[in-house]
């Protein structure tokens, strides 16, 4: 996402394993299979001598990206996911004056925090198959009363957002108060954050 605009220097996509169905989407990113990777970017570029930039789920099986992630975070409930690697540089050298480079740092780490914020959706109770990062995942009603709140409290999270789905996705189709049953539906999209 941020930092990945800039040109990036990367081995030819031939070069590149576990490709999936060919599909590559210029400046270093490709759609790659999960399983021979722990599902981690981080751990794919590093297969072949690179250094993950950006992690990220795909939206039918394209470059669309659905939603961002962390290089070391597990993309899980899929089978590809679009890695971002680039060759490794050297080691920078210190500067001896002040650069704008620091300034620039922060945006690259910008997506950390909304992830640190919850478990791991491999952790989540009662998951539908669906996740849409940003701790927000499609989850089962019934054994919550159709309460996101009551959701995220039986794993020592706090609900930050309810909705209903549109269908079966990580589309909301309303939004409801984290303590207002949804009703009428199987599944619930949460959203939940480490108190």
């Amino acid at each position: 996402p941020q930092g990945v605009g800039e040109a990036l220097t990367c081995a030819s996509f031939d070069r590149w394993p576990d490709v999936d169905a060919g599909v590559t989407c210029g400046n270093c990113t490709a759609l790659v299979l999960t399983a021979p990777h722990m599902n981690r970017c981080d751990k794919y570029c590093a297969s072949f001598g690179h250094v993950c930039v950006a992690a990220a789920e795909e939206a039918d099986e394209t470059c669309e990206v659905l939603y961002h992630s962390m290089c070391e975070a597990e993309i899980d409930v899929t089978s590809d996911m679009l890695c971002t690697c680039r060759l490794p540089g050297p080691p920078a050298e210190p500067p001896t004056e002040p650069t704008e480079r620091p300034t620039e740092l922060p945006a690259v780490t910008t997506p950390a925090p909304p992830l640190d914020c919850c478990q791991p959706f491999r952790l989540w109770p009662d998951v539908d198959g669906v996740t849409c990062g940003g701790c927000r995942a499609l989850v089962q009603t019934a054994p919550y009363g159709g309460r996101c709140d009551k959701y995220c409290e039986s794993f020592g999270h706090v609900c930050t957002a309810a909705a209903e789905e549109a269908s079966d996705d990580c589309t909301v189709k309303y939004t409801m108060e984290c303590d207002v049953a949804i009703t009428d539906t199987s599944d619930m999209l949460c959203t939940c954050k480490l108190p």
